[in-house]
C-alpha cells in the first residue's frame, strides 16, 4: 500500500538561538516597545486612581493591538474598541433572556463559539469577527458570577445583624449592564489613548516601506557588483517575497491618501520582485558555465545595478526639489548579446521587467505630478466571503473550537469554581487550524504564563509588602511590561508568549486597587489557562486531526499543479499579452502556497509523527528546493519568440516542443499525486522527460533566433538540474539514484 512522503522539518531550531533572536536589540524594537510602554503606564495610573476594574486587561489589550507602524496600529484599536462594544452588546441581550435558565444559555453559548470561529474561517471579517464573538461569548460566562455575587452577604453597617444580600443592593440584571459597560470602557480607553499616541509619535508605514525597497535595491546592487556575501542578502529578500511589500504599500497609500496609485505601487513590487528571482536563478544559471568566457556578463549586471539605483532614487527622490531624478537606462544590448546559456533567456527577462519598472515608475510619477493618486474617498473591496469559505475543514475547525470551549465552561461550572474561568479564554486564543500549530501557541501560553506568574507571586512574596504608593508599582509593573512587550513585539514565532507575560503578571498583582498579598486568584488563574491547554490540545489531537502534514502535502501538491498548468500555457494561450497576464496569476498562486507550507512547517516538532509514511521525506531542503522551480518555469512560459520569426522553426520542431510541455504537464501532476497519496514515488526518475536537445535543429537559423533557442535550451536544463536537485532530498533512498541519460526519451527544442 502506498504511502505518502513524511514531512519533518529537521532538527529543531535551538531554545538559545530562539532567546537571543527573541532579545535582539534594535532602535525600531525600542521605539516600538516606548511606544505601547507609556501608554500602558497612563492607563494604569488612571484605573488605580479612580478604582476602575480590570486594569490588567486593560493593559493586556494595549499590547494586542500595538503593531509595527501607526496605521495598522489605529485600525486595530478601533476595531477592537469596537468589536468589545458590539460583544459585550450581544452578551447582554442574551444574558437577559438567559439569566434564570442556564439550560437555554449553554446552548446559547455554543452557537455564538461556533458562528464566531465559521466566520473567522469562512470570512474576511477577520479580527473583528473574532474580537466581536469571543467578547460575546466570554461575557455570557459572567452570568454565574453575578449570580453567585447577588446571592452572598454584604453589610450595611459594622454589625452582623445588618448582613444582607448583594441582591437587595443591587439586581442580576442591573449588575450585568454595569458589568457590560464597564468592559466597554476597558476597551475604548486604552484604543483610544494607543490612537493618540500613534497618531502623534507612531511609524509612518511609508518609512518602513523605504527600509524594505532599500534592502531590495542593495542586495541587487550587490550582487550585480559581485560584492562579498550579496548572493546570501539576495536570497534572504526572495524568500521575504513582496507580501510585506503590498502591506506597506497599502498602509502608506492610506496614511497619505494616496489610494489612487495602488494599482500602480503593486505592479512596481511584483516587477521588482520578479527581478529579484531572476538574479537568483542568474546565480544558478551561470554555474553551468563556471569554465566558460563570459565577457557579456560584467557589463550587463552594472547596467542592471545602475538601473536600479536610479530606480530608488527616483522612488524616494532627495529632499531638493531641484535635483533632478537620474534617468532610468536600460542595459545596452551588445553586452547582452555576448551571453550564452541560460543567460540569454534570463537576460531577456530581465530586460521585460526593467521596462515594466520603467513604465510603471513613469506613470506614478504622472499620477502625482497631477495629483491623480489622492482619492481619499475610493476604497477596495473585498469579497464578505471567502472562496470556500463553508468547506468541510472550515466547519470541522468550528465545531472542535466550540467542543473545546464547551468543555472547559462545563468543567468550570461542574467544580464551581469560578477563578479558573481563564480556560474559556484560553480555548478561544490557542486554536489554530493544525496540530502543531495549536500545540505550538499552547507551549508559548503556558511558558509566559508561567514566567508572568512566577514574576508576581515572587512580587507578592518579596515586594509587595513593602511598597506604599502608586510609584513604586508602576516601577514594577513597568520593568516587566517593557520585557514582555519587548517580546510581544518581535517575532510572530514568539510573540505570543511575551503576551501572555503580561497578561499573567497584571492578573497576578492587579487584582483590586494598589499593591495585593493574595496568592489565591494567582493560583487559580494559572490553572485555568493550564486547563484549557490539555483540553484544547485533547480536542485537536483526537477530533478531526488536522496534521502539519496534511498542510504541507495539500500545499505543495498544488504548487506543483500550478507548475504543470505554467508549462503547457503556451498551448492553452497563444496571445502573448494574456500568457504573461496568466503567467503573472500562476505565479503568485505558487508563491502562496509555497509561503503557506513554510509557514507551517516550522510547527512540525510541536506533534507527534504517525508510523504510517514512506522514506520520502518533504522538509525544509524540499520546499526550499520547490520555491527554485518557479523561476525556469515561469521564464518557460513567457520567452517565445515573435510570431513574425517563429515560422522560420520547422513544424515538426515546434511540434516536438510542445509534447514535451505537455510531457513536464503531466509529470508535475504525477509528482502532485505522489505528495498527496505516496503513489508512484518509484516511476518519477524514470518517466521525467529529458531536456530537449539542440541535435536536430537546423543550421540556417539566424544568429539571434538561435541564440534564443540555445538560451531555451539551457533553460530546460536548469530546470531539470532543479528538479534532481528536489528529487535527490525528496525520494526514498530506494527511488533516489538518477537513472542514466539514454533512458530519458530526447526531444528536439524549438522555441516556440
Amino acid at each position: 500500500m502506498s504511502r505518502p512522503p513524511r514531512v519533518d522539518e529537521g532538527e529543531p531550531v535551538s531554545i538559545v538561538a530562539v532567546v537571543l533572536e527573541t532579545l535582539a536589540p534594535s532602535w525600531a524594537r525600542l521605539r516600538g516597545t516606548l511606544l505601547v510602554l507609556v501608554p500602558m503606564l497612563i492607563v494604569l495610573a488612571i484605573w488605580e486612581t479612580f478604582r476602575l476594574p480590570s486594569p490588567a486587561i486593560a493593559c493586556f489589550l494595549l499590547l494586542m493591538m500595538a503593531r509595527a507602524d501607526a496605521v495598522s496600529t489605529v485600525s486595530g484599536s478601533l476595531t477592537a474598541a469596537i468589536g468589545v462594544s458590539l460583544g459585550s452588546l450581544i452578551s447582554v441581550f442574551v444574558l437577559a433572556a438567559s439569566l434564570s435558565q442556564p439550560a437555554l444559555r449553554i446552548p446559547l453559548m455554543a452557537l455564538m463559539t461556533f458562528t464566531t470561529m465559521l466566520a473567522v474561517r469562512a470570512t474576511t471579517l477577520g479580527p473583528g469577527a473574532f474580537i466581536v464573538g469571543f467578547f460575546a461569548t466570554y461575557g455570557t460566562t459572567e452570568a454565574d458570577e453575578l449570580l453567585g455575587i447577588a446571592g452572598s452577604t454584604a453589610g450595611v453597617a459594622n454589625t452582623e445583624g445588618f448582613g444582607r444580600p448583594q441582591i437587595a443592593f443591587m439586581p442580576p440584571e442591573e449588575a450585568l449592564l454595569h458589568s457590560a459597560l464597564w468592559l466597554v470602557a476597558v476597551a475604548m480607553g486604552p484604543a483610544l489613548l494607543l490612537l493618540l499616541v500613534n497618531r502623534l509619535a507612531g511609524t509612518d508605514p511609508l518609512r518602513l516601506l523605504a527600509g524594505k525597497v532599500r534592502a531590495r535595491t542593495e542586495a541587487a546592487v550587490a550582487f550585480c557588483e559581485n560584492e562579498p556575501g550579496a548572493i546570501d542578502r539576495l536570497h534572504a529578500v526572495g524568500r521575504e517575497g513582496i507580501g510585506p511589500l503590498l502591506d506597506l504599500i497599502g498602509l502608506s497609500e492610506r496614511a497619505h491618501d494616496r489610494l489612487g496609485l495602488h494599482e500602480v505601487n503593486a505592479r512596481i513590487a511584483r516587477a521588482f520582485g520578479r527581478l529579484i528571482l531572476l538574479l537568483v536563478a542568474w546565480d544558478s544559471a551561470r554555474a553551468d558555465l563556471a569554465g566558460a568566457d563570459r565577457p557579456g556578463e560584467k557589463p550587463f549586471l552594472l547596467a542592471v545595478a545602475a538601473f536600479v539605483r536610479g530606480l530608488q532614487a527616483r522612488l524616494h527622490p532627495p529632499p531638493r526639489a531641484q535635483d533632478a531624478p537620474p534617468a532610468l537606462c536600460f542595459p545596452p544590448e551588445d553586452g547582452e548579446c555576448l551571453l550564452e546559456g541560460a543567460l540569454v533567456s534570463l537576460a531577456a527577462e530581465i530586460r521585460t521587467v526593467l521596462a515594466t519598472l520603467k513604465n510603471a515608475e513613469a506613470e506614478r510619477a504622472d499620477l502625482l505630478s497631477r495629483d491623480l493618486g489622492r482619492r481619499p474617498g475610493e476604497r477596495v473591496s473585498k469579497p464578505l466571503f471567502q472562496p470556500n469559505g463553508f468547506s468541510a475543514p472550515n466547519i470541522q475547525f468550528a465545531l472542535k473550537v466550540t467542543l473545546a470551549v464547551m468543555s472547559c465552561y462545563l468543567i468550570e461550572s461542574g467544580l464551581d469554581w469560578q477563578g479558573i474561568g481563564t480556560c474559556v479564554v484560553t480555548s478561544f486564543f490557542v486554536a489554530l487550524g493544525t496540530v502543531g500549530e495549536t500545540v505550538h501557541k499552547m507551549t508559548l501560553r503556558i511558558g509566559g504564563c508561567l514566567i508572568g506568574a512566577t514574576l508576581g507571586i515572587g512580587s507578592i512574596l518579596l515586594l509587595m509588602p513593602s511598597m506604599t504608593g502608586f510609584g513604586q508599582l508602576a516601577v514594577l509593573f513597568g520593568s516587566v511590561a517593557f520585557a514582555a512587550a519587548w517580546i510581544g513585539l518581535g517575532s510572530p514565532r514568539v510573540a505570543y508568549a511575551g503576551w501572555q507575560i503580561l497578561l499573567a503578571f497584571g492578573l497576578t498583582t492587579l487584582q483590586g486597587y494598589g499593591p495585593t498579598l493574595d496568592m489565591q486568584t494567582a493560583r487559580d488563574r494559572v490553572v485555568g489557562i493550564l486547563l484549557g491547554n490539555v483540553v484544547t490540545a485533547l480536542v485537536f489531537l483526537f477530533v478531526w486531526p488536522v496534521r502539519v502534514s496534511d498542510a504541507v502535502r495539500r500545499d505543495m501538491g498544488g504548487a506543483f499543479d500550478l507548475l504543470g498548468r505554467m508549462m503547457a500555457i503556451e498551448d492553452t494561450q497563444p496571445d502573448v499579452q494574456r500568457r504573461h497576464r496568466d503567467e503573472a496569476e500562476l505565479r503568485d498562486q505558487f508563491v502562496g502556497a509555497v509561503t503557506r507550507a513554510g509557514g507551517v512547517i516550522p510547527n512540525d516538532n510541536f506533534e507527534p509523527h504517525p508510523s504510517g509514511t514512506s522514506d520520502g521525506r518533504l522538509g525544509r531542503g524540499a520546499l526550499t528546493r520547490l520555491s527554485r522551480l518557479i523561476v525556469p518555469v515561469s521564464v518557460i512560459a513567457t520567452d517565445g519568440v515573435e510570431p513574425s520569426v517563429r515560422e522560420e522553426i520547422p513544424e515538426a520542431a515546434r511540434e516536438q516542443v510542445r509534447a514535451y510541455h505537455r510531457a513536464m504537464r503531466d509529470w508535475f501532476s504525477a509528482v502532485a499525486a505522489w505528495i498527496r497519496s505516496g503513489e508512484g514515488d518509484s516511476a518519477l526518475r524514470t518517466t521525467l522527460p529529458a531536456p530537449p536537445a539542440l541535435d536536430e535543429m537546423p543550421d540556417r537559423l539566424p544568429e539571434p533566433l538561435a541564440r534564443r533557442v540555445r538560451g531555451r535550451f539551457a533553460l530546460y536544463t536548469l530546470l531539470h538540474r532543479q528538479i534532481d536537485d528536489f528529487l535527490d532530498a525528496s525520494l526514498p533512498q530506494s527511488a533516489s539514484a538518477s537513472p542514466t541519460p539514454s533512458s530519458r526519451r530526447s526531444v528536439s527544442l524549438a522555441a516556440g
